[in-house]
């Protein structure tokens, strides 16, 4: 009885962790930058792109973007388009996204821990 009932508490775990179409995060900045207030971004995971809302405060401007993904798989997808004068990589495993920004002069990178809507 006792593996049974920890075998249902896996499954259940592993339900919810658990990522793919369709499916919205909440995702906050790990580490802010100096003084800082954290980003946060709304992600939603559509069947070809995934859309951020980046959430308007003192520090951040509201700004959304669609970026096509490269890669879509269950649990995860990494997604890259052209952004400015560089390239805007994002990467997401139903757990962390971690956003990279890189230009002929620096690369930028944030990393978010997300939680399932």
């Amino acid at each position: 009885m006792k593996k049974l009932i920890i075998l249902l508490f896996s499954i259940l775990i592993s339900f919810n962790s658990y990522g793919g179409i369709g499916d919205k995060y909440f995702c906050e900045e790990k580490e802010s930058e100096l003084g800082y207030e954290k980003a946060k971004v709304l992600i939603t995971w559509n069947e070809d792109s995934v859309s951020s809302k980046y959430i308007k405060t003192k520090t951040y401007a509201g700004v959304y973007t669609d970026e096509p993904f490269v890669l879509n798989k269950n649990n995860y997808f990494v997604a890259s388009s052209p952004y400015k004068d560089g390239f805007s990589t994002v990467t997401f495993d139903s757990e962390t996204l971690v956003t990279i920004f890189i230009r002929y002069s620096h690369t930028y990178i944030k990393e978010y821990i997300c939680t399932k809507l």
